[in-house]
């Protein structure tokens, strides 16, 4: 009897590895599209959030330098905003930021007890049905 010292690989086993090496790369190449979308809609959200976060600053800041609402609401619409419905005191502007367009919506509620509750909504202007931030808050007035 012949003792069997050959050491290394057949090719049937670097075949085998071969195969299971180039399954476990696939699989993983999967994930790269679609991190990549989420990674795009995230920073969607990030860049409307702070539209909306930077649009509620500056209503705030008007509310303080006028504090009376009618003079609010000139001030508004010198931001560039344009009343898009006079029934909800809703007021739209179209703004580009970061090559997206983006649509933003002020509901500016007429004062109840010295108190109106502001929402301002963004969304982008692709897809207006698919909203992608909104802030909330309540401004105090002055006697009008």
């Amino acid at each position: 009897m012949k003792a069997n010292n050959e050491r290394g690989m057949t090719l049937v086993e670097i075949l085998a590895s071969l195969v299971i090496l180039s399954l476990l790369i696939v699989s993983f190449l999967t994930f790269f599209p679609i991190v990549a979308k989420q990674n795009n809609i995230s920073n969607e959200i990030m860049d409307a959030t702070y539209i909306a976060q930077a649009t509620m600053e500056n209503i705030i800041d008007i509310k303080n330098d006028s504090r009376v609402y009618p003079t609010t609401v000139t001030n508004i619409k010198n931001l560039g905003f344009t009343l898009d419905s006079p029934t909800k005191k809703t007021y739209i502007k179209d703004q580009l930021y970061n090559n997206i367009n983006y649509i933003i919506l002020v509901d500016l509620k007429e004062p109840n007890n010295q108190m109106s509750h502001v929402i301002v909504k963004v969304f982008e202007l692709s897809n207006t049905k698919k909203q992608r931030a909104q802030m909330e808050t309540i401004l105090w007035w002055e006697n009008n």
